[in-house]
Formats: structure tokens, C-alpha cells, sequence
């Protein structure tokens, strides 16, 4: 699901060449979305494809950037 650390937690679907897939439908993801919590500004990141992840974007404690 995702490689938590002390202060976050990344949410994705591994795909089976080891890259980052989509949280929603397993997809190639080509961004995260950043959830800022208490100062941390990537408390909770969520991969996402092209489709999906928008409406998170609403929230002003999101930030969105590509995979690299």
C-alpha cells in the first residue's frame, strides 16, 4: 500500500515492474497529492493517474506534483 516513515505516509498501488500505480485503479500514476497536516507538508501523499485524484485538489491544504 505505501512506505510510511515517522511523520508520513505515501498511499499506491505497487505495479509489477516495481513503478507507481494509481491508488484508484492501479493505472500508471503520473502525480501525487500532498496532504499538509500540523506543519508536515507531504503527511499523507496519494498517487494518482491522470483520471483521478482531481477533486483533492479542492482542499487548500493540497499541493499536486509530477512523478519523477
Amino acid at each position: 500500500m505505501g512506505r510510511p516513515t515517522r511523520r508520513s505516509v505515501r498511499h499506491y498501488a505497487p505495479l509489477p515492474d516495481g513503478g507507481i500505480g494509481c491508488q484508484t485503479c492501479g493505472a500508471p500514476a503520473t502525480w501525487w497529492a500532498d496532504f499538509a497536516h500540523n506543519s508536515c507538508p507531504r503527511f499523507i501523499t496519494t498517487a494518482y493517474c491522470d483520471q483521478h485524484g482531481h477533486t483533492d485538489l479542492r482542499d487548500p491544504n493540497t499541493t499536486a506534483r509530477k512523478i519523477r
